[in-house]
């Protein structure tokens, strides 16, 4: 992911490695289905980091990676790619915060939170993401 953090303008931009950018990402897209969490957490962080980019090109705001006619072009490019990143997301998507409404000895109802910090980050993240995602083209999200 660092590779292509750095250097996806570089090798986006040259006609001889624009499909192998798409074939790596699919390799991505597998790695992001591996069961670790660390290695999850870290295709996440980048899998946000392009849909944001891509999102922000494709609305014409100034993106990391930002070529003259190239992001419409972009979007449809990574349409395959970022439809397997919204499988693997809903895939793997965690819980929100647990709430337990339980009685009190007063007979009061109250919740209690049961807070878990990792996985509400990585709730968040995965929220935002697929936030993206579904701004990028809403109808794969529904058919999905």
């Amino acid at each position: 992911t660092s590779f292509f953090r750095v250097h996806l303008p570089l090798v986006e931009g040259n006609p001889n490695t624009a499909s192998q950018v798409i074939t790596a990402h699919k390799y991505l897209i597998g790695i992001s289905n591996v069961d670790h969490k660390e290695v999850f957490k870290t295709c996440l962080e980048y899998w946000l980091w392009l849909a944001e980019d891509i999102y922000n090109s494709w609305k014409g705001v100034p993106s990391f990676v930002s070529y003259a006619n190239h992001n419409s072009q972009r979007k449809s490019a990574y349409a395959q790619v970022l439809s397997d990143c919204r499988r693997t997301m809903i895939k793997k998507m965690v819980k929100p915060e647990e709430v337990i409404i339980v009685e009190d000895e007063n007979g009061e109802i109250t919740k209690e939170f049961m807070p878990d910090v990792d996985a509400q980050q990585l709730y968040h993240s995965m929220r935002e993401l697929l936030v993206f995602l579904t701004h990028l083209d809403y109808d794969d999200i529904e058919t999905i």
